[in-house]
C-alpha cells in the first residue's frame, strides 16, 4: 500500500543522509583526515537539488544544490553506490516516482574526480548526468529480518568518463575478498564532527544542540576488516553473518579510535589501497550502508562487493542495453534481479 507523503518524511530524511538504524547514523567519514588531492579519481559525488516540505506536505524545491551520496566509477559509464541513495527505504519506491520534483534523487548530477564540495573550487572534475539506474530486486526494508540487505545500486552516466576506474574483487558467495585484520580505507564528504550550539525547544527553553561539521574536501580514514563473529556481536539483529562467515555484508572499524561512518556519504567505497608506484588499481570491497552513532567504537556495516560481483556485471550489461532505449524502462521494470528505471 502506498504511504502518504507526510508519513514518509522520516524515512526520506534517513535515506537522503544514509540508511540508518533507529538511533543510529548513516555513513560518511567521522574523525578522518583530508585525502591526498587527485589520489582517487574514480571517486564520485552525487549532487541533488535541496528541498523541504510546506505545512500541507508538499515538496518545495530550494535553489541550492548539495552533495548527497558517494559513488565509485567501475566502468566508463557506470557508477556503483548504495540502493538507499536512489530508492526509498521501507516503501519501495524510486524518489522520482514518489514526487516528480525529486527526479534528482534518482537521477542525480555526478561530479567525477571531485575533491572539493565547492564546484567553483575544484579543477579537472568531470560532470555527468545519471540517465538510468538499477537497484537489487530484493532490496526491501519492509521485510522482517532483511533490513538493509542487498543495499547495492548502479547508475548509468549520459556519456563515458575518461577517468580511471576502481577494481572489483572476484565473485564470492560466502566470505570476503580480504581477510579480517586487513587495512582498508574509507573516503567521503559526510559529517566529520559535531560542535555544541545553544538552541531552544518549542516553548523557548534553552538547550544544547549538536551542529554537524561537514568537510569541504574529501576525507579519508583507515579501518580494519572485522571478523564475522565481532560483526554479529555488534549487530545481532541482522542476518548478514552466517555462522562464522560473511554473506551479503561485512563490517569494519578502528577498534581503539572513535572514527566511523556518519551522515552524508552513503554509497561510498571501502577499499584496499594499491601500493604506491605499482600498476595495480585500488580494489573496492565494500559499499557504505549503515552504522551506529557517529564517532563511536562500533564498526560500520558495508555491502559486501564480493558477494554481488555477478549482479554488478549483469547490471552493467542491463544498463548499457536499456540506456540505448530508455522508453522501455521509464516505468520501473524488473529484469532478473535488477529493478531498472530510466529517465
Amino acid at each position: 500500500m502506498r504511504l502518504h507523503l507526510a508519513a514518509c518524511l522520516a524515512l526520506l530524511a534517513l535515506a537522503l543522509a544514509p540508511a540508518a538504524l533507529a538511533g543510529s547514523a548513516g555513513a560518511a567519514v567521522f574523525n578522518g583526515y583530508p585525502a591526498l588531492k587527485g589520489r582517487y579519481p574514480w571517486m564520485a559525488s552525487t549532487v541533488v537539488q535541496d528541498w523541504t516540505m510546506d505545512d500541507d506536505n508538499n515538496v518545495i524545491m530550494k535553489k541550492t544544490r548539495r552533495h548527497n551520496c558517494g559513488a565509485s566509477l567501475i566502468h566508463p559509464r557506470v557508477l556503483l553506490t548504495a540502493a538507499h541513495c536512489l530508492y526509498i527505504n521501507g516503501i519501495n519506491e524510486w524518489y522520482a516516482d514518489l514526487d516528480p520534483k525529486l527526479q534528482d534523487n534518482t537521477f542525480p548530477q555526478v561530479r567525477l574526480g571531485a575533491y572539493n564540495t565547492s564546484i567553483k573550487g575544484d579543477m579537472g572534475v568531470e560532470t555527468r548526468r545519471v540517465v538510468a539506474a538499477t537497484v537489487h530486486r530484493l532490496y526491501n526494508h519492509t521485510v522482517t529480518g532483511n533490513d538493509h540487505q542487498n543495499d547495492v545500486a548502479l547508475m548509468l552516466l549520459d556519456r563515458p568518463s575518461r577517468l580511471p576506474t576502481v577494481a572489483l574483487p572476484k565473485s564470492m558467495r560466502v566470505g570476503a575478498a580480504v581477510q579480517p585484520g586487513t587495512e582498508l580505507f574509507l573516503i567521503g564528504w559526510g559529517t566529520s564532527a559535531f560542535t555544541p550550539t545553544i538552541g531552544q525547544d518549542d516553548d523557548g527553553t534553552p538547550l544544547i544542540e549538536q551542529k554537524t561539521v561537514d568537510p569541504h574536501v574529501l576525507q579519508e580514514v583507515d579501518m580494519a576488516l572485522n571478523t564475522p563473529a565481532l560483526c554479529a556481536r555488534r549487530y545481532p539483529a541482522y542476518p548478514f553473518w552466517k555462522g562464522n562467515a560473511f554473506s551479503t555484508d561485512i563490517c569494519a572499524g578502528a577498534p581503539y579510535r572513535k572514527t566511523s561512518s556518519c551522515y552524508g556519504d552513503s554509497g561510498g567505497p571501502l577499499f584496499v589501497k594499491a601500493k604506491r608506484g605499482s600498476k595495480q588499481q585500488d580494489m573496492q570491497v565494500g559499499i557504505v550502508s549503515f552504522a551506529h552513532d557517529c564517532g563511536t567504537l562500533s564498526p560500520t556495516v558495508f555491502t559486501n562487493v564480493a558477494h554481488y560481483v555477478d549482479w554488478i556485471h549483469g547490471g552493467i550489461k542491463v544498463l548499457l542495453e536499456n540506456g540505448a532505449r530508455p522508453a522501455a524502462c521509464r516505468k520501473s521494470v524488473v529484469m532478473g534481479n535488477h529493478r531498472v528505471k530510466c529517465k
